[in-house]
């Protein structure tokens, strides 16, 4: 995915307690990672190497790892599976 169609896309996506991180960074800067969460049955087939879409999305800075957001939106959801 292209990084301009990446930017737009989390324009447009809801992102709930999307905030700023002690770093003063958001969830559409460089050094936030998206770390998804999954059910029980999910995380199974993750632990067997099927690949499985999470239930939910949180937005980590990678220097103080605090949480900048959390998303259920599906586009997000399935963007990488």
């Amino acid at each position: 995915m292209s990084e301009s169609h990446e930017e737009e896309l989390l324009k447009i996506v809801e992102v709930s307690e999307a905030k700023t991180c002690p770093c003063g960074n958001n969830h559409r800067s460089h050094y936030v990672s998206q770390i998804g969460e999954y059910t029980g049955w999910g995380w199974f087939w993750v632990l067997f190497g099927v690949t499985t879409e999470p239930v939910r999305v949180k937005f980590v800075c990678r220097k103080c790892q605090t949480i900048v957001g959390v998303s259920e939106d599906k586009r997000i959801l399935r963007r990488d599976v």
